[in-house]
């Protein structure tokens, strides 16, 4: 993390979970914004479509270092992401297949709906 000192860093508007320091409209507009060459850094999900699109940038792409076992940065990056934990990503564009240890990941929300039968009320 040392990596973003002094770095452009993305703040997507009404997004708390992703949010830095350069205020951009969304999640596509802050992987422009670096492609663009506007910002430095953004969070975000290796597997996601706008990652190809990064890499294949001139700018590149770049997971940044988090190693696991650097318990102090660790601590002074969940004083300000406490969402994040040490994980292991074994998926995603420029993810190396033996995967890289030294990311962070968020805890994604598992939502689920199952249909009612039609006989049924919905306040039953």
């Amino acid at each position: 993390m040392q990596d973003l000192k002094g770095k452009r860093v993305s703040w997507v508007q009404g997004a708390p979970a992703l949010n830095k320091a350069v205020e951009v409209g969304g999640y596509g507009a802050s992987i422009d914004s670096i492609i663009n060459g506007d910002n430095d850094a953004a969070e975000a999900a290796t597997f996601s479509t706008s990652m190809v699109k990064l890499e294949a940038s001139p700018r590149g792409l770049y997971h940044l270092p988090q190693p696991h076992a650097d318990k102090e940065g660790w601590k002074r990056l969940n004083a300000v992401v406490p969402w994040h934990f040490p994980h292991k990503c074994m998926q995603g564009t420029a993810v190396p297949a033996e995967g890289y240890e030294k990311v962070s990941a968020l805890p994604t929300p598992f939502w689920s709906a199952r249909r009612r039968p039609a006989t049924t009320s919905p306040t039953t």
